[in-house]
């Protein structure tokens, strides 16, 4: 659903140069191609390399009620109606060690009315970031973005933005909390301020925002998302300094493998800095609903509806809703994080002696204690379970010892005292020997993870 933060951001005092229609969706979508291209290239010639590559395309119709924005003292209705969308997107990962992700991505929409206007708008983001895991839980994030957005209707709005954004995320199944801050700018390249009888300049806005975001996966098949936002918007005109914040929420749930539910809603109030009190708030909220169903691994099909309301600041309210059916395919599958570097110290302390990594001569030890006994050997499938060939010697206190030379693997093992077998007391995996006793079970892990 298109946002209504186009509310006053226009004014009388502003003044519309030239337009060309085809001339404004043609770059974008020329834009797009290149990037797509550009960005596949080096993927296509260096699959050896690690970058994985995911095109989807989606293709999508529907019906959405008209719009109204307001550029300052009138309202202007935007027709809305039965339309079609169509909405490419291509993101390229790479894992650039075991804990730093690279995700590039580009993605667009183009939606067309069917009345009376065929009223046009298309929209296109470029973005990439880099995660860094830091340990202990801790994900680093830093990401940039660009986009361009255009409406037929009303090329005023046609505007051009950037920003970055920094990130830190700490995570502990089953949820996880995100802290981030960001700066971006928004030129509107057809809107002209009068700023002085002889000095015109174009339209600007700069944001800092901040915010959090919390995860939740409370079960296999459901996941909650929960943000918050707090932005400072500086303006070309004081008029529209603004301060807002956002509250954002969504479930997802998977009742079945192929089918996926999602409900959402947002809530946002914004206070104009320089405006007389009573005329300097508004507010907006929206609630929406989807289903999803895979078909395999390549196509989806899916409905999606939505609300939302925007309050005026002299207390008028417009709504509206839109309802969209899509097919999705996917060419290809994001790749999956290589194998996460394993604390070896903490998983021999808690395997309580099921783990052992070897010493440089390549030797594992283990140790027991049996005071008062007179002979204590181990057996085990490195030595064809004969006692004989691993006799533990007596180190102090009722403990005996042995170090055995054994290649990375597994094992299974017990001790025998005076002719008893013993089941290893150190180990927590064990297993049946077959014959009533069990047998203790011992990883040894390669000399140099």
């Amino acid at each position: 659903m298109r946002s209504l933060t186009w509310a006053f951001e226009l004014k009388p005092s502003f003044q519309r140069s030239s337009y060309r229609l085809p001339v404004v969706i043609g770059r974008p979508l020329t834009l797009f191609a290149l990037v797509a291209g550009m960005t596949a290239m080096p993927v296509a010639t260096s699959a050896s390399s690690g970058w994985h590559i995911t095109p989807v395309l989606r293709l999508s119709g529907g019906d959405e009620s008209d719009l109204v924005v307001d550029p300052g003292l009138s309202r202007i209705p935007i027709a809305g109606g039965s339309f079609i969308e169509l909405a490419p997107s291509l993101s390229v990962r790479r894992w650039l060690e075991p804990r730093t992700l690279l995700d590039l991505g580009t993605f667009a929409t183009l939606q067309r009315f069917l009345n009376d206007r065929s009223r046009l708008l298309y929209a296109h983001t470029v973005q990439g970031s880099a995660t860094q895991d830091v340990g202990h839980g801790l994900r680093a994030r830093l990401s940039g973005t660009v986009d361009y957005f255009d409406d037929s209707e009303l090329e005023t709005v046609r505007r051009v933005g950037a920003g970055g954004e920094l990130g830190l995320v700490f995570s502990r199944e089953p949820w996880s909390v995100e802290l981030w801050g960001n700066g971006g700018t928004r030129n509107y390249l057809s809107l002209e301020l009068q700023e002085s009888p002889d000095r015109t300049a174009t339209y600007s806005e700069n944001t800092w925002s901040y915010g959090s975001i919390l995860r939740v996966f409370a079960h296999r098949a459901i996941g909650l998302r929960v943000e918050g936002m707090m932005q400072k918007t500086d303006s070309r005109d004081r008029l529209f300094d603004s301060n807002s914040w956002t509250l954002r929420a969504s479930l997802d749930a998977r009742p079945f493998s192929a089918l996926f539910l999602a409900f959402s809603g947002a809530y946002q109030e914004r206070t104009f800095d320089q405006r007389t009190p009573g005329q300097n708030h508004d507010e907006y909220w929206q609630l929406g609903a989807g289903l999803r169903r895979d078909f395999g691994d390549a196509w989806a099909a899916s409905v999606r509806w939505g609300y939302s309301q925007y309050t005026w600041p002299d207390g008028n309210k417009e709504d509206s809703r839109r309802l969209a059916l899509g097919i999705h395919r996917t060419w290809g599958r994001p790749s999956a994080p290589p194998p996460a570097r394993i604390d070896v110290e903490t998983l021999i302390r808690h395997s309580g002696g099921s783990v052992q990594k070897p010493d440089s001569g390549g030797r594992v030890c283990v140790k027991l204690r049996a005071p008062g006994a007179a002979r204590v050997t181990v057996a085990g499938d490195f030595n064809a379970w004969d006692p004989e060939t691993s006799p533990l010697r007596q180190v102090g206190e009722g403990w005996w010892e042995t170090c055995l030379s054994l290649a990375p693997g597994v094992y299974e093992y017990a001790y025998v005292v005076d002719r008893e077998w013993v089941t290893p007391p150190e180990t927590r995996l064990t297993v049946g020997d077959g014959f009533g006793m069990l047998n203790g079970v011992l990883e040894v892990l390669p000399p140099d993870l």
